[in-house]
């Protein structure tokens, strides 16, 4: 598998969140922004919290999406025979890119899944290499491949 195809898949699929939550940020920005010397009645007001709420939780996790773009664009893919950040790990069932969390997709008809290193999984790989067995959860992976 080819590590670089699948930085950018997963760069691609956070750079389309990132955008769906400026979209949204943007939305709820001007639903908070009422002009409030046109006579409104205590409902508008009351929308206008919740659109101020929404924005700021929006724009919360605008920067955390923004912050793991970037987190993944910096990841280096040089060959490594340890499971480190920035290591494809290829097993007998499913394929892990170590960097953030993505959704699962496919390549080449493989499924992958961007795991994070604050995820509990990373935990049970860190350090594997290529031969080793791990258990996730009720299910053994052998290792087929680190690079």
């Amino acid at each position: 598998m080819d590590k670089a195809i699948i930085k950018q898949s997963i760069i691609a699929q956070q750079e389309e969140a990132v955008e769906t939550l400026r979209k949204a940020v943007e939305q709820y920005q001007e639903e908070a922004d009422i002009d409030e010397q046109e006579g409104q009645d205590p409902q508008d007001y009351s929308h206008q919290e919740e659109a101020t709420d929404l924005w700021r939780r929006m724009e919360t996790q605008l920067k955390i999406a923004e912050s793991d773009l970037a987190r993944i664009q910096s990841i280096p893919l040089e060959k490594v025979e340890k499971v480190k950040v920035g290591s494809l790990i290829e097993t007998d069932y499913l394929n892990f890119f170590v960097g953030i969390s993505s959704l699962p997709f496919q390549i080449d008809d493989r499924k992958v899944i961007g795991i994070s290193t604050h995820a509990p999984i990373y935990l049970q790989l860190k350090g594997k290499k290529e031969g080793d067995r791990v258990s996730i959860g009720k299910k053994e992976y052998k290792i087929r491949a680190v690079s």
